[in-house]
């Protein structure tokens, strides 16, 4: 089955809040409404985490939902990258520089500033950090390692 048809089987996942991370130009942080969980060892998840190490080497992944009605605001991560799956849901990244970005699986650059906006409904993503590549490193090695 394709991960898209498997997001009931994240109900089954224990979830904690995320910690709430002050970020630059957001002095509020990380708002309520924002869940991790590792990622379960189901065959769809396995064979997506292997190919993300054989691309970029690490494999530092977890599940990342966005309860409705949740937003953050425009800001700066600290960290650079991250490979980002789109597993539920539709809401886009919002760049202030080139607009939103409605994406299914996107290499994430944390350094421009953005906003995730709300959603109407529950959205889960599955998150790889790619630390400490740069977006640019990530974009590299994406490319020497898939030719696309």
């Amino acid at each position: 089955m394709c991960i898209r048809d498997r997001r009931s089987r994240l109900k089954e996942v224990e979830w904690t809040p995320l910690v709430k991370v002050r970020k630059h130009g957001d002095p509020q942080g990380t708002p309520d409404g924002w869940y991790r969980s590792d990622i379960p060892n189901y065959p769809e998840y396995e064979s997506i985490m292997k190919r993300v190490l054989d691309i970029w080497g690490i494999a530092d992944g977890e599940i990342i939902k966005q309860s409705p009605g949740v937003e953050i605001p425009f800001h700066i991560d600290y960290k650079n990258v991250s490979f980002n799956l789109l597993i539920y849901g539709k809401s886009p990244i919002i760049y202030e520089e080139i607009g939103k970005v409605h994406y299914h699986c996107i290499l994430h650059n944390h350094s421009k500033r953005h906003t995730i906006p709300s959603s109407d409904v529950d959205r889960y993503l599955l998150r790889v950090r790619l630390y400490p590549l740069t977006f640019e490193d990530a974009v590299k090695r994406y490319i020497n390692r898939t030719g696309d």
